[in-house]
């Protein structure tokens, strides 16, 4: 149980390309304070896979079967780092000897295998109208087939002595598999899916047409659509259909926070404060993180000449989601002239110039998440954790040009993609961070077609376009590839390792150099390539 849970952390910690136990746990605290139903399905998927991946080594070994460990899942070394030098070879066996052996359990600390599992577990949260037994099954039965799958294909390519990874395209096709499975059984509409990203595009000619072609068959789908359906028009003004459709919504499931905060919304415009004040105090009652509520709460309260109770609840409002410039707007209105007035202007101000509606709406939780994921990143590598925050001023900065850098779940990509080739994968220089600067506009740009494309099937891109740009830099950049059984440690041992490859290979020059001029001194043949007799690579930390 201890060994499981040792590669369930490390699969948590790849989510953010850190082999680390510490990073993991730091992750999974995170998910916990986003959502505890998402990480307990996270935990499951990421249980599930290590479990069968550790079943097929012991299969293996009992069967004698000839498939090694797959450097390609691997970013660690496949040999046992507590042990001497010189007893981390078997006698008498080749390295090609060593590569026919059954799977190792070092290999199972990269957390390659665990990463896709707890993948598959959180892509639900984009999913929330599929029933909870749904999401379970798929989990399971996902996080098994891709033990028993894509392992053999590792397996394969590691012969061949690929320098490519998988790392999480399992992830991405088993996702897709259950998605579309899911829909041919009526569990999902790709309509639905369409009409919600309508909607957040602000579309709503679009949303309400998915909304009105989507065929459901199950009560948390037809809650879903009916939601939407309720948003579109209460943005439309409709406010009486908005009303019958938020209702609809309760009466399929009736602890649904967002369509009290509907229904609440909707009374308000038609000024029957009382009642939405209602609504919005069973939304806040149902989740204490409902900015939006907090926010109707201080309105109505502002609109009743209560303004002491109207700035409590724009303050809760702002404490749930600190950069909600309405909120912001409260306080300034309740509040006396004088230093806090002008700073809650300023920040509502700023607020709502620079960033979209549903970027204000980020919560708490959402951002303490984010916290927890960047100290985990730290705890691995400041040189990550410096990629990382380059990773994120991108995206804030390059939205004012390009639209698809506003998109939350692009930022993800680029943020792993620049980790993983931050040091990882490439070298880090002047040229590897020119790379990840092209690629990361390359994906900002085609980010929005692949979306549309996808869509059109109800799937989303997921991290395919960080596979894309993790596969496409391998084989770009060979001159600053770092060898895929090194690529588990840090950039600072990476950069060490290669300085000590550099100081080997003058060295070796200089050898070269004195046998031409002494052509007494016979260099023994085995000298003609740097090959030294100890491993020089970097230990992994916490291996």
């Amino acid at each position: 149980m201890k060994t499981l849970f040792d590669h369930v952390l490390r699969g948590f910690g790849q989510m953010i390309v850190c082999n680390n136990r510490s990073t993991g746990l730091c992750v999974l605290i995170g998910l916990f304070l986003l959502s505890p139903q998402a990480a307990l399905l996270a935990l499951l998927g990421a249980s599930v896979i290590s479990w069968a991946a550790m079943n097929l080594s012991k299969h293996s070994l009992s069967a004698t079967a000839s498939w090694s460990a797959p450097a390609l899942w691997s970013f660690s070394q496949a040999e046992d780092r507590t042990k001497a030098p010189e007893d981390r070879r078997t006698p008498g066996r080749s390295r090609d000897d060593l590569r026919s052996q059954p799977l190792n359990t070092d290999v199972l600390k990269t957390g390659l295998f665990s990463v896709n599992g707890a993948l598959l577990g959180l892509v639900w949260m984009a999913f929330p109208q599929m029933p909870l037994w749904a999401q379970i099954t798929a989990t399971v039965l996902g996080a098994v087939v891709m033990a028993k799958v894509f392992i053999p294909i590792a397996e394969r390519m590691h012969q061949k002595r690929s320098a490519y990874v998988l790392f999480s395209l399992p992830y991405v096709a088993a996702a897709w598999v259950a998605i579309l499975t899911l829909m041919a059984a009526g569990v999902h509409d790709a309509e639905l899916t369409r009409g919600w990203r309508a909607l957040l595009a602000n579309d709503l000619d679009k949303a309400e047409r998915h909304f009105l072609h989507t065929d459901v068959h199950t009560s948390e789908a037809e809650a879903s659509r009916c939601a939407g359906l309720g948003w579109s028009l209460f943005r439309r003004g409709d406010q009486t259909g908005a009303q019958q459709a938020f209702s609809r919504v309760l009466t399929l499931e009736t602890g649904v926070a967002d369509a009290y905060d509907g229904l609440g919304w909707s009374r308000f415009r038609e000024n029957r404060i009382e009642d939405a004040e209602m609504a919005f105090r069973r939304a806040v009652a149902l989740d204490g993180f409902f900015a939006d509520s907090w926010d109707g709460l201080g309105w109505s309260a502002l609109a009743t000449q209560k303004p002491e109770e109207a700035r409590r609840h724009f303050t809760m409002a702002v404490l749930c989601a600190p950069l909600f410039a309405d909120a912001w707007q409260g306080i300034a209105m309740t509040s006396a002239e004088g230093p806090v007035k002008q700073v809650a202007m300023a920040a509502s101000t700023f607020l709502k110039s620079q960033l979209s509606l549903s970027a204000q709406f980020t919560s708490s939780r959402v951002l303490l998440c984010w916290l927890w994921f960047f100290l985990g990143i730290v705890w691995h590598s400041r040189t990550s954790a410096a990629m990382a925050l380059m990773a994120v001023s991108m995206c804030l900065v390059g939205s004012r040009w390009i639209p698809g850098f506003a998109d939350a779940s692009l930022a993800m990509n680029l943020v792993a993609m620049f980790v993983a080739l931050g040091g990882h994968y490439l070298r880090l220089n002047a040229r590897s961070l020119a790379w990840m600067l092209l690629l990361a506009v390359a994906m900002a740009w085609a980010h929005p077609w692949l979306s549309d494309k996808l869509l059109q099937t109800g799937l989303l891109p997921l991290c395919l376009p960080f596979n894309t740009a993790l596969l496409l830099s391998l084989a770009v950049m060979r001159r600053d590839r770092v060898p895929i059984v090194w690529a588990a440690c840090s950039p600072a041992e990476i950069r060490v390792f290669f300085a000590q490859k550099e100081v080997a290979e003058a060295c070796w020059v200089k050898l070269r150099k004195s046998d031409a001029e002494k052509s007494s001194v016979h260099r023994p043949a085995a000298c003609s390539s740097w090959q030294p007799s100890h491993d020089l690579r970097p230990s992994t930390r916490n291996a």
